[in-house]
């Protein structure tokens, strides 16, 4: 290979460990929201059937800047014994295209003062990389031809303790460090890319202000081996049980303007702004992230429902 053609491959592996190694998983930026998709034990929390849509464009006006979107669904059963639930992603970077898909299952205790679960979670993900996308000086460079691919199944587990006015969780969802990519492809070279196991730490309090008001702060601690700690601490402001406002600080990346509105109690919309802190402000004018959750409380499947259910 010449000295371009080098470039380009160590650019495209660059690209390709970005998501793994420092831009770490997709984390959203209403995590406090829609806890699946960071925790299987919080699987049937809300004693109701939840479904969620989650659309995430990071770094806008950047080519190629992470686009994330997720499903999630969950639901209680057995008289709020257990909880079950499902997780379908999408991860794009550049070139590079990641699918989840998990299921989910939580054991629930009912302790006096709320309920202790314990989750686990398993499923796959399947990655490409297609980079007929790119365009290249050497247009017969054999190793960034046509489209790479690795299949990789894993599993999670995690732990939730919950109630009416505050939520504590601790997971690992994705305990195996897959290879990137097949141990052949590009001489081993890429093959030393793993994905990465984090531990998530999560807890939120409602305080109430007023009989109509209440505030909610939250945390997000995320762990990786050799990286310093991420933290996202938020505190919203809730009116009347309908309206949601605050701001949320994801530490040396961004602030974050965050907004819900509960339309009625099946609906909940969500938006969040996320402004750049870091040297990456001046070429994109920051991230929206959309959230759509639906909810209904099916009584055959439910008992001692939480309402309202600010989480």
């Amino acid at each position: 290979m010449n000295i371009v053609t080098r470039l380009s491959f160590c650019v495209v592996l660059l690209l390709a460990s970005w998501g793994v190694f420092a831009q770490q998983r997709p984390v959203i930026s209403q995590y406090m929201y829609n806890g699946m998709v960071l925790n299987p034990a919080y699987a049937g929390s809300t004693n109701e059937f939840s479904a969620a849509v989650i659309h995430r464009d990071q770094w806008v006006n950047i080519d190629g800047a992470p686009s994330f979107q997720t499903f999630t669904a969950h639901t209680p059963l057995f008289s709020n014994q257990i909880g079950v639930g499902l997780t379908a992603t999408r991860d794009q970077v550049g070139i590079h295209t990641d699918y989840g898909f998990y299921a989910s299952y939580a054991y629930k205790i009912k302790l006096a003062s709320g309920y202790l679960a314990m989750g686990l979670q398993g499923g796959f993900n399947d990655r490409k990389s297609n980079f007929d996308l790119l365009r290249l000086r050497d247009q017969n460079d054999v190793y960034l031809q046509g489209t790479w691919r690795k299949f990789s199944p894993n599993f999670g587990t995690g732990a939730y303790y919950y109630n009416k006015r505050m939520y504590l969780g601790a997971s690992i969802p994705h305990i195996v460090k897959n290879s990137v990519y097949e141990d052949d492809v590009n001489e081993g070279v890429a093959s030393k890319a793993k994905t990465p196991r984090y531990v998530y730490l999560t807890g939120g309090m409602v305080f109430p202000l007023t009989d109509n008001i209440n505030l909610l702060p939250a945390v997000l601690i995320r762990y990786q081996d050799h990286l310093p700690l991420g933290i996202d601490l938020n505190c919203n402001v809730i009116f009347e049980d309908i309206v949601y406002a605050g701001l949320s600080y994801r530490s040396g990346d961004s602030m974050t303007l965050i907004t819900q509105l509960v339309l009625n109690e099946n609906i909940r919309l969500g938006y969040a702004y996320d402004v750049v802190t870091s040297g990456q402000r001046q070429y994109t004018n920051g991230t929206h992230e959309i959230m759509i959750n639906y909810r209904v409380l099916i009584k055959a499947l439910s008992k001692d429902p939480l309402c309202p259910v600010y989480y």
